[in-house]
């Protein structure tokens, strides 16, 4: 497999590799540059980078041309995620059978519980470093606010800002949604919250919520740490981001956990990309306009 987008899109294609391979099977994926900055070395899929984007790029076009070269001649099997023009990448896949045993799986998104391995990843196959230093930034708050429950709220905006999905602009969630969902986690948890504001664009949130510094802490921390620190908190509030879909997952328990409703498609009022919907979210939050 050949990686597509940043850590969060490549947790997913790594997990659905991990649950297509068969035991014995060498899996391999090639360009999972953030992924290897993560994760430790793993004996069931191997991670090659390449680092520079335009060989990375020439790259998936080659492994594209084989691929439909492969599956032509019947030369060896090769797997593609299932896509239309009205739903965009769906939750299943097609898979054409090949004489070789070698099996392509094309690059895709994948982003479906039902399409990915149900513990891989998990939280003890990131590197050491980044469980250390994420559990110390909880334990430090959790020692100062031993009597508070410590909850996440993850923001994404940068790129959003300028995509436009199903025919509509800007899928970032407005400061409504996430005015609603401090509000509902506030009243689980009888306002003895302390918040952990991670995301591209914390201080945003900041800025207006107005929520203070005796009750907040705004990440400066890498994706890496953003998304353990999520994986570690008593709760949180999720934005509709790849990355805080496997941080919020990646907690491994029940919790509360408040998910904007239809994610990227909030303004078409369908579920985008189809099959998304986590279904560890204890809330389902209908996102207002504003």
């Amino acid at each position: 497999m050949c990686s597509w987008g940043r850590l969060g899109n490549q947790l997913f294609q790594y997990s659905f590799l991990a649950e297509s391979a068969k035991s014995g099977d060498v899996a391999i994926f090639f360009g999972a540059n953030e992924l290897r900055e993560v994760l430790k070395p793993s004996t069931s899929v191997r991670l090659v980078a390449i680092k520079s984007s335009r060989v990375l790029y020439w790259f998936r076009r080659v492994f594209t041309a084989l691929a439909t070269i492969a599956q032509r001649f019947s030369l060896w099997a090769v797997i593609e995620q299932e896509c239309t023009a009205e739903h965009g990448r769906l939750d299943r896949v097609k898979k054409s059978l090949g004489l070789a045993p070698v099996v392509q799986i094309m690059p895709g998104f994948f982003q479906s519980a039902k399409m990915i391995s149900a513990n891989v990843p998990s939280e003890s196959d990131f590197q050491d470093q980044l469980q250390v230093r994420a559990r110390q930034i909880i334990d430090s708050f959790k020692k100062v606010h031993s009597e508070r429950n410590i909850v996440f709220v993850h923001v994404r905006r940068g790129d959003y800002l300028t995509w436009s999905v199903l025919g509509k602009s800007n899928p970032s969630l407005p400061i409504g949604y996430y005015r609603h969902a401090m509000a509902l986690l506030q009243e689980h948890f009888n306002n003895d919250i302390f918040w952990l504001v991670v995301g591209d664009d914390p201080q945003w949130l900041v800025d207006a919520t107005g929520i203070d510094s005796e009750n907040s802490w705004v990440s400066k921390e890498s994706a890496g740490i953003d998304l353990l620190l999520m994986a570690f908190a008593d709760g949180g509030i999720m934005s509709n981001s790849t990355l805080c879909w496997w941080g919020s997952k990646l907690g491994g328990r029940v919790r509360p956990l408040v998910c904007p409703e239809h994610w990227l498609g909030f303004k078409s009022k369908r579920w985008y990309p189809v099959g998304v919907k986590p279904p560890f979210a204890t809330d389902v939050v209908r996102v207002p306009e504003s």
